[in-house]
């Protein structure tokens, strides 16, 4: 339960950073969200071989790894924000419209929106990724906080964070995805004008 504590905290925190100081901190986040989906991804796979301790100091090295190689594959991190975001355009659509996102056609659809969107960041990248940024951002920070200040379950591991967290997503679907909106507005603006007004996140 600790460790899937802390794993969402540090997601919660990355998220906050991505939404009001996305642009300006974009090659630092990389690392952050790249470490964050390999060593989730790398426990998954090696919880059931190893024994705890070992799953989690591998998942770590891994994670770091993932973590580094999108921060030198700078192109490739771009491409994978943008496309995040196209996603989650297609995802909150549906949840306010009332629509099941698991099905065919919302997944053809957001698989498309998610190329698109990951070309356009390639081509426009300030303003694409100041955008992306903001509501991936605000997407990460709204659903671990909030996940965090429910009823956390007391057998919670990292190999039930995920179904955890989805049944958190669907009781709370229509208030989390309000607050995502809200949130990555007010970052959004917060970006353009006050923490990346213009600036090349290239240089950092």
């Amino acid at each position: 339960m600790v460790f899937a504590i802390i794993y969402c905290a540090i997601a919660a925190l990355i998220g906050i950073v991505l939404c009001f100081f996305g642009y300006r901190y974009l090659k630092k986040l990389f690392i952050g969200i790249g470490f964050l989906i390999g060593a989730f991804t790398s426990y998954l796979l090696l919880a059931p071989v190893l024994s705890p301790v070992l799953a989690v100091v591998a998942s770590i090295a891994i994670g770091l790894a993932v973590g580094f190689l999108l921060y030198f594959l700078y192109i490739v991190g771009i491409f994978l924000m943008g496309a995040g975001f196209g996603a989650l355009i297609v995802l909150l659509i549906c949840m306010l419209a009332g629509f099941d996102y698991t099905g065919l056609v919302p997944i053809i659809i957001m698989s498309v929106a998610a190329i698109a969107m990951g070309v356009l960041a390639v081509i426009h990248r300030r303003g694409i990724m100041v955008i992306s940024t903001a509501f991936l951002g605000s997407s990460m920070a709204v659903l671990y906080i909030g996940f965090l200040f429910s009823s956390i379950p007391p057998s919670l591991t990292m190999s039930t964070l995920t179904n955890s967290i989805s049944s958190f997503y669907s009781a709370n679907s229509f208030t989390l995805t309000a607050a995502t909106i809200g949130i990555g507005i007010a970052g959004m603006l917060i970006q353009f004008i006050v923490t990346a007004p213009g600036k090349r996140s290239n240089k950092k």
